[in-house]
C-alpha cells in the first residue's frame, strides 16, 4: 500500500467494525473526504491511514471551518498517537487550537514540542491567545522566554497584545520597556495598531502626556488611533480636549465613525456643549447611523445630562428597535431632568412592550417617586422590587430608605434598612437625613450612633445631617465632639460646606462668639457661612452684631445672597433702623431680587412696621409670586392704621387669586372688626375660620371677638362666648368683659368677672380699679344703699 502511515497506531479496545460498514468505500483521497468522515476513519483506525501531509491538509481544512468540536477530537487523536510532537503538525495545531479558543490545549501541544521545533508563529499566536483569553501574566512570561532566542521575533500583533497585557496588569515598567523595544525596531512608525495600543496603555495609566507623545510620533494616523486617544481623554474627564481632537481629526479629512461619535457625545455631556451635541446628532443622521442602538442610547444620555429631555425623547422615538439600554437611558433621562411622571409612564410603557425592569430602571423609578413625592407609586415599585428579588440589592435598598425617609414614613425606611443583608454609609445616612428633615433631631443622633457601632465612618453628607440635628435640638456638646472629629480628619480644609454648617450649628445654639471665630478661621468664607452667622445674631437678639457682620461680609467682597438680605432686613426691623433698611432695599433692587418671595416678604414686613404702607404696597405689587405671608403682612398693616375697608378688599382679592388665609390673617381681620364695630362681619370670619378653612380659633381670635362684642354692648353674648371657650380664657378676654361691665354698670356680672380677671392677672391692678369704678357708678351706689337699708 503506497499510503501506509509510517507510524504504527495502537488499537483501542475491541476490534473495530469493517470500514465498509462504517463509511462505505474508502478508496477516495483524503483531500476529497468530508471532515466528519475523515475523523471517523481516524478514530476507528481504518486503513489506509493518512500520512503526516494528509493530516496537515486535514488540519488546514478544520481551521477554515473553525469547528471547536472537530478541533477537540483531532487534538485527542494526535495526542493519543503522539503526533502532536511532530513540528509539521504541532505548530499548525497550536494555531488551530488558539483560533477555536482552546488555548490551554494549545499550550500543552506547545510544551510537548522541542524548543528548536517551535516556530515563530506558534510563539506569537500563543502570546496573543493568552492575552485575548484573559491570561496576560502567562503571555508576558512566554514573551520573556521568547526573548532568549534571538532568531525569534514578536510580531506587531504580539507587541500590541503584550502592551494590552501590561495595561490590564498595570505593569507600567514592563510596558515602558516593550515601548522602547518597539521604538528601537522602528515599528511605531510602520504599525498604527501598535501605536493605538500604546496610547491606550498610557491612558489607562493616567499618563495622558505620554499617550499624546506616542500619538504625535505616528506619521500616518488612522481613525483607530484618533479614537483611542479621544476615548482616553473622555475617560479621564477631559471633555474639552476630546472635542478639540475630534475637530483636528476632521481637519485631516477623517470621517467620524460610530465609536468616535459616542466619545464625542460623552465629551459633550461632561462639558455641557449643547451646540456640539446638536452638530454630532446632525452628522449621525447624515451618515445614516441614527438607527444604531448604542449611538441612540448615548445621544439620549447626552441630552439628559444637558437637561434636554424633549430632544432625548425625539431620538428615542426615532429608534426602530428599542432595547433595554435605550429604554433605561430614556427613563433615567426623565428622572435626571426632574420629569418624574414621564419617567414612570415610560417605565410602564417599557413593561407593556415586554421588557423586564432591571436594577437601573427600578432605581430610576424610585428616584422619580422621590422627585414627585409619590409614596403610593413608590410602594408599588417596592413591591415589584421584592417580586423580582432585588430587595437585598444595596443600591436599591438605600434608595428605598431615602424615598420612605423623604416621604416621612420613617418606620418603613427603618424596616427596609433592617432587611438589607449589608448596609453602608449611604443607606445609614439616608435614614439619618430623613429623621432630621422631619424634625426628629434626637432620633437622628441615635441612628448616627448605631451606624458607627456597625463600623461605618460618616461621610461629608452624614456630618452635615448630624450637625443640623445638633443645631435643631441645641445639642452643642455633641456638636463640639463632631467638630473635633471633623478637624482631626482635616475635612474643614477640603469641604467648604462643612465650615458653613459648623457656623450655623454654633449660631443656632447661641454660641455666636464661637461661630464668628470659626468663620474667621475658614480658608473660604462664602455667602452661606456669613448668612448663617448673621441669621444667628438676628435669632438671638444681636441685631447690631448682625448689621456689623453684614458690613464685614461686604468688605470681604462676598456678595450677599437673598437669604442674607432677609436676615439683615429683619435686623433692621428689630432695631428700628428703617433708614438702613431702605438703603438695603436699594441694594436689593439693584440686584433685581425684589421679586424674590422671601426678600419681598421681609421688605413688606419692614415697611408695614414702619408705617410706610405705600412702600409696602409697592413691594407687594413687584412680587411675581405671593404667598399667605405676603397677603397677611399687608392686611395687618392696613388694619393697624384703621384702614379696614382696604384690608377687607385685600382679603377678597387674596382668595380670588387662590391664596388661602391662615390663622394670622383672620387674627388681623378680627382685630380690625373689633376696632370698627363690625360685629356681623367678625362673626362671619370666625365661622369661616373653623367651618370654611378647617382651623380651630385660637385664644387671640376668641379674645378679639369678645372685645368686639363688649365694645358693641353685647355683654351677655361676650360672657357666653367666654364660657364656651375650649381653653382657659386669658386676661385680655376677662378685662374686656370687666370693662364692658363698668361701661354698662353690670354689677352682678362684673363681680363674677372680677374674680376671674384677678386670678388670670395676679400682678395687675386693673381689675381692682375697674371693679371700684363699677361700684362707684350712681346706679350701683343706689343699689348698695338699698341693700344696706334693708
Amino acid at each position: 500500500m503506497s499510503k501506509i502511515h509510517q507510524y504504527s497506531f495502537p488499537c483501542s479496545g475491541a476490534r473495530q467494525k469493517p470500514a465498509l460498514e462504517i463509511i462505505g468505500n474508502h478508496s477516495q483521497s483524503w483531500e476529497t473526504l468530508s471532515i466528519q468522515k475523515a475523523m471517523t476513519i481516524l478514530e476507528n483506525q481504518i486503513e489506509p491511514l493518512p500520512t503526516i501531509q494528509d493530516l496537515v491538509c486535514l488540519l488546514q481544512r478544520c481551521r477554515k471551518e473553525k469547528d471547536g468540536e472537530i478541533a477537540s477530537r483531532l487534538c485527542t487523536y494526535l495526542q493519543k498517537n503522539g503526533l502532536e510532537r511532530q513540528p509539521t503538525l504541532g505548530n499548525p495545531l497550536i494555531s488551530f487550537l488558539v483560533e477555536v479558543g482552546s488555548v490551554h490545549h494549545a499550550q500543552e501541544v506547545f510544551e510537548g514540542l522541542k524548543c528548536e521545533d517551535k516556530d515563530e508563529r506558534s510563539w506569537n499566536i500563543l502570546i496573543t491567545g493568552h492575552v485575548k483569553h484573559g491570561n496576560p501574566q502567562f503571555a508576558l512570561s512566554l514573551y520573556e522566554q521568547m526573548r532568549k532566542y534571538p532568531s525569534l521575533q514578536p510580531s506587531g500583533y504580539s507587541y500590541a497584545a503584550l502592551l494590552r497585557a501590561c495595561g490590564s496588569l498595570r505593569d507600567w515598567k514592563r510596558g515602558t520597556m516593550i515601548h522602547c523595544e518597539v521604538v528601537r525596531k522602528g515599528l511605531l512608525e510602520r504599525d498604527a495598531f501598535i501605536g493605538s495600543t500604546l496610547v491606550d496603555m498610557y491612558a489607562k495609566h493616567g499618563s495622558l502626556e505620554r499617550a499624546q507623545e506616542v500619538f504625535d510620533r505616528i506619521p500616518f494616523r488612522d481613525i483607530v488611533i484618533w479614537t483611542t486617544l479621544i476615548a482616553a481623554l473622555v475617560e479621564q474627564g477631559n471633555g474639552h480636549e476630546a472635542l478639540r481632537h475630534i475637530r483636528l481629526m476632521q481637519q485631516e479629512g477623517i470621517v467620524l465613525d460610530a465609536v468616535t461619535f459616542i466619545c464625542g457625545l460623552k465629551a459633550c455631556s461632561f462639558t455641557g456643549s449643547i451646540d456640539k451635541a446638536h452638530l454630532f446628532h446632525s452628522a449621525i443622521i447624515k451618515q445614516g447611523l441614527e438607527g444604531d442602538l448604542i449611538l441612540g442610547s448615548t445621544l439620549i444620555d447626552t441630552y439628559a445630562k444637558c437637561s434636554l429631555p424633549y430632544e432625548a425623547r425625539e431620538v428615542f422615538n426615532n429608534l426602530v428597535d428599542k432595547d433595554m439600554i435605550s429604554w433605561t437611558a430614556m427613563i433615567t433621562c426623565y428622572t435626571d431632568c426632574g420629569f418624574g411622571e414621564e419617567s414612570l409612564h415610560c417605565l410602564e410603557h417599557m413593561q407593556r412592550e415586554g421588557f423586564s425592569p432591571n436594577v437601573v430602571t427600578l432605581l430610576s423609578g424610585i428616584r422619580a417617586c422621590i422627585c414627585m413625592g409619590s409614596l403610593i407609586k413608590g410602594q408599588e415599585i417596592h413591591c415589584d422590587v421584592i417580586k423580582r428579588g432585588f430587595e437585598r440589592d444595596l443600591l436599591i435598598g438605600s434608595t428605598l430608605v431615602d424615598m420612605y425617609s423623604k416621604c416621612s414614613f420613617l418606620l418603613d425606611a427603618h424596616a427596609v434598612l433592617d432587611k438589607l443583608p449589608s448596609r453602608n454609609t449611604v443607606s445609614w445616612t439616608a435614614l439619618v437625613a430623613g429623621y432630621i428633615e422631619h424634625g426628629y433631631g434626637e432620633q437622628a443622633l441615635y441612628f448616627f450612633d448605631k451606624m458607627q457601632e456597625e463600623g461605618f465612618s460618616p461621610c461629608i453628607v452624614t456630618f452635615i445631617c448630624v450637625l443640623k440635628a445638633c443645631a435643631s435640638i441645641g445639642a452643642v456638646c455633641r456638636g463640639q465632639e463632631l467638630h473635633a472629629e471633623i478637624a482631626r480628619k482635616g475635612l474643614l480644609e477640603k469641604e467648604v460646606c462643612l465650615g458653613s454648617i459648623l457656623v450655623d450649628m454654633y449660631a443656632k445654639c447661641g454660641l455666636l462668639v464661637k461661630a464668628e471665630e470659626i468663620l474667621k478661621n475658614l480658608d473660604v468664607k462664602n455667602e452661606v457661612s456669613w448668612t448663617s452667622l448673621i441669621g444667628g445674631y438676628v435669632e438671638h437678639g444681636g441685631n447690631e452684631d448682625a448689621l456689623r457682620c453684614f458690613e464685614q461680609m461686604q468688605r470681604h467682597f462676598v456678595a450677599p445672597a437673598p437669604a442674607t438680605y432677609v436676615c439683615v432686613v429683619k435686623a433692621c426691623i428689630n432695631e428700628g433702623c428703617f433708614a438702613i433698611g431702605q438703603e438695603i432695599h436699594k441694594e436689593i433692587v439693584m440686584k433685581s431680587w425684589e421679586a424674590e418671595l422671601l426678600v419681598g416678604n421681609a421688605l413688606i414686613d419692614m415697611y408695614v412696621k414702619s408705617g410706610l404702607l405705600l412702600e409696602a404696597q409697592d413691594v407687594f405689587e413687584q412680587l411675581e409670586v405671593r404667598d399667605v405671608i405676603s397677603w397677611t403682612s399687608l392686611i395687618s398693616g392696613y388694619t393697624k392704621q384703621g384702614k379696614v375697608e382696604e384690608a377687607f378688599y385685600l382679603l377678597n382679592k387674596m382668595i380670588a387669586e387662590g391664596s388661602m388665609p391662615n390663622l394670622a390673617t383672620f387674627g388681623s381681620l378680627l382685630s380690625a372688626c373689633s376696632h370698627t364695630g363690625h360685629v356681623e362681619r367678625s362673626q362671619l370670619y370666625l365661622e369661616a375660620l373653623s367651618n370654611g378653612y378647617g382651623y380651630f380659633p385660637t385664644l387671640e381670635h376668641c379674645s378679639s371677638m369678645v372685645d368686639l362684642l363688649c365694645r358693641a354692648g353685647h355683654v351677655d353674648k361676650a360672657a357666653a362666648m367666654i364660657s364656651r371657650m375650649p381653653f382657659s380664657p386669658g386676661s385680655v378676654a376677662w378685662h374686656s368683659l370687666l370693662g364692658a361691665c363698668q361701661k354698662w354698670g353690670d354689677l352682678q356680672l362684673g363681680s363674677c368677672t372680677f374674680d376671674n380677671a384677678r386670678v388670670s392677672d395676679r400682678k395687675g391692678y386693673g381689675a381692682y380699679i375697674c371693679m371700684s369704678n363699677i361700684h362707684n357708678t350712681p346706679t350701683n351706689q343706689d343699689s348698695l344703699e338699698t341693700v344696706s337699708c334693708e
